[in-house]
């Protein structure tokens, strides 16, 4: 087709977080990249995202951003956060702190702010292209042209590709078409709960602690939580069943009713009621799991290959440390197809590991959070962590503040517990110390490196 632009060695679908991050690592490599990005270019129109407004930003995020150069400039347009504020049903509050080690913590990051820095870095690089309003709608496998729609003329245009990069979210249409080309469908497995954001204002915070902490006002079935923003507000989530929701409504008279009953304390920091409603609307939460993450040219990373819900605060992290470890492969000369194969092989195990720990850290921060068995449990186990340290760490501190395989900190989490729950039933302090560390010492290598600080 007359006007068809040259193929570039790489061109990606999707110009959000992740898929801007690669193509500044491959741009790095000296290879010429092309982003195809449906939204507008947010620089000339704002468009709601209808995801989360806020991420938390945690080591693997940050190794990733570290390799681009763009750490620095994150940390500075982002907001600590030091550990959970648990608020009970009485309005008290109580501070728990996310690792034993105070130099361990989260940054609490707006989207459009990370979105604005990767995009303003990309628009640097003479190496990459960004196409804004261009939604890739098919794949032409056999000739390696991408059916791409655009917003404004509303017609479709042919794009070519050499090497393809699924980004485009957990929506992905890269997935969609190598599903239609290979026959082998994934699966999403949605939750019954979904989501609805509010902003509540800086009243919520007096001390450092509640002004740098992740809020929760765990409710059993319910859960609202609070991320702090960098002009001192905090953007609320409440997670509830869908049905409830619904029951609610976009009426602001039932929203305050059931602030009022459930989380009075946050109910006078309610800022923009009204106007949230309007804009935020009702959000779905889903677990991908891709059952082919590569085709021909094409390889998903991301959401597109393994959304998972936001209850570990990892999804965002976990699509960086795909870049990375793509990345990775890349330098180490393996050739494509080869390298795509083996992507998935190699990360798909930790991937499927994070969609379990998160549902299941779901289960913890809605309900287990203020039980007193779950502070005797953490105590524990941090003490373990302080005489065992070369065996022993949280599986959160895993997670969060170390790059160790996902499905890894998830097997020797399972071990810790069940180490744990022994424990507990011992009444005696020697004899839990001496069961400890022959328990340990059997079942608990020691771990490959110290796990490194945020700063």
């Amino acid at each position: 087709m007359n006007g068809t632009p040259e193929a570039p060695l790489w061109t990606i679908a999707g110009g959000g977080l992740a898929g801007t991050l690669l193509a500044l690592e491959l741009a790095a490599r000296g290879d010429p990249v092309r982003i195809i990005e449906r939204h507008p270019n947010p620089k000339i129109e704002t468009i709601p995202s209808g995801r989360s407004i806020n991420l938390a930003l945690a080591h693997r995020g940050l190794k990733a951003l570290a390799a681009a150069g763009l750490d620095g400039e994150v940390k500075r347009r982002a907001v600590p956060m030091r550990g959970r504020m648990i608020h009970d049903n009485g309005g008290a509050a109580r501070f728990q702190p996310y690792s034993r080690h105070p130099e361990r913590f989260l940054y609490s990051v707006q989207r459009d702010t990370l979105s604005r820095i990767l995009l303003d870095e990309a628009h640097r690089r003479p190496k990459i292209e960004v196409l804004f309003e261009r939604e890739l709608v098919a794949i032409d496998w056999s000739r390696r042209l991408a059916q791409l729609r655009t917003w404004c003329k509303k017609k479709t245009i042919p794009l070519p590709f050499n090497r393809l990069i699924g980004c485009d979210g957990a929506g992905s249409g890269v997935r969609r078409a190598i599903e239609e080309a290979s026959g082998e469908s994934g699966r999403i497995e949605w939750l019954d709960h979904g989501y609805r954001e509010f902003t509540l204002a800086p009243d919520l915070a007096g001390s450092e602690d509640e002004r740098q902490a992740l809020h929760i006002w765990p409710r059993g079935e319910w859960m609202l939580i609070a991320l702090p923003n960098s002009d001192g507000s905090f953007t609320a989530t409440l997670f509830m069943e869908h049905a409830a929701l619904a029951t609610l409504g976009d009426d602001p008279k039932r929203w305050r009713s059931l602030f009022k009953t459930h989380f009075a304390d946050a109910l006078s920091c309610l800022d923009g009621l009204d106007r949230d409603l309007e804009h935020n609307p009702i959000g779905r939460l889903g677990t991908v799991y891709a059952a082919l993450w590569h085709h021909a040219g094409a390889l998903l990373i991301g959401d597109a290959a393994h959304a998972v819900v936001p209850f570990h605060g990892q999804g965002m992290n976990a699509a960086f440390e795909d870049v990375g470890l793509l990345v990775a492969a890349l330098d180490r000369g393996t050739e494509w197809p080869a390298l795509a194969a083996g992507f998935q092989a190699e990360r798909q195990p930790d991937t499927d590991a994070l969609a379990r720990m998160a549902l299941d850290n779901y289960r913890e921060m809605r309900a287990a959070v203020h039980a007193p068995g779950f502070i005797r449990r953490k105590a524990l186990e941090w003490e373990l962590e302080g005489r065992f340290p070369e065996r022993f760490a949280p599986r959160y501190d895993m997670v969060m503040f170390s790059d160790l395989p996902y499905a890894l900190a998830e097997a020797r989490g399972a071990v810790q517990a069940a180490i744990v729950d022994e424990l507990l039933a011992l009444n005696d302090p020697k004899a839990r110390i001496a069961r400890a560390r022959t328990r340990i010492e059997e079942n608990l290598p020691a771990l490959r490196a110290p796990q490194q600080a945020q700063e």
